[in-house]
């Protein structure tokens, strides 16, 4: 009776043991990339593949990705635990492994939230949204990462980042349906640094004249009038 017990008992630590690493390796790991994972309309376009997430924000958001579905765009979503890769390599490689948006327009997003993985401020979850070609030209690098510090990044900050996956989600779909909302606009460009920069050219030009001056000072401007947002060729971005 005592052997076969123990062999019972091993046989069940084995099996969880297998379990365990199968589920990791699905979700992935701080020395492991998570295994892709197949999306369909019976998915409701979103996965956990943690099993840890609540109920009501895996509903609330598939319902989103629904409704942006009947609106004519697909955002697909999964929910992972960890990676060795970058996060927005992961999310690029998700949205094309499951082919989100229209075949002709393509016009999807993905997003993918790494709950084990920090962001670039260190807190946790990362997030990463991958943007079809389709929509580079409205959702370049630089848009779509001020969505992410409107709509997830501060409530990520107050401990509750399934709400701000669920509110950036949302952000997405009334975006993409209407991107010429006010509710989107670029913000205002900064007049006062415009104006220091033109006095400073101005003063240059007076003090010298020279060509040189001159061409420094154009640089100088140029470089300040780009900012420090991401680039403009489209792709997405991660917080």
């Amino acid at each position: 009776m005592g052997k076969r017990f123990n062999v019972l008992a091993l046989l069940l630590f084995l099996t969880a043991l297998i379990f365990s690493a199968c589920a990791s390796s699905a979700a992935g790991s701080p020395t492991t990339d998570p295994i892709m994972v197949q999306l369909t309309t019976d998915t409701g376009w979103w996965i956990d593949t943690t099993g840890s997430v609540r109920r009501d924000v895996m509903d609330a958001l598939k319902a989103e990705s629904r409704s942006a579905e009947r609106d004519g765009f697909q955002i697909g979503g999964v929910i992972f635990s960890n990676s060795v890769s970058e996060v927005m390599d992961i999310c690029t490689k998700f949205g094309n492994f499951n082919g989100i948006g229209n075949k002709e327009k393509d016009n999807g997003l993905a997003i993918c939230v790494f709950l084990d993985k920090e962001g670039a401020s260190g807190d946790k979850p990362a997030i990463a949204v991958a943007v079809g070609k389709g929509l580079e030209a409205t959702l370049n690098d630089a848009k779509v990462g001020r969505f992410l510090d409107t709509y997830f990044v501060p409530e990520r900050t107050n401990g509750n980042w399934e709400k701000g996956t669920i509110n950036v989600t949302n952000a997405f779909h009334r975006y993409l349906i209407d991107p010429e909302n006010e509710e989107f606009k670029d913000p205002p460009p900064n007049w006062t640094l415009i104006i220091i920069i033109i006095v400073l050219l101005v003063i240059l030009l007076f003090l010298d004249g020279t060509f040189n001056n001159f061409a420094f000072t154009m640089a100088v401007m140029e470089s300040a009038a780009k900012g420090g947002g991401g680039g403009f060729g489209g792709g997405g971005a991660s917080r």
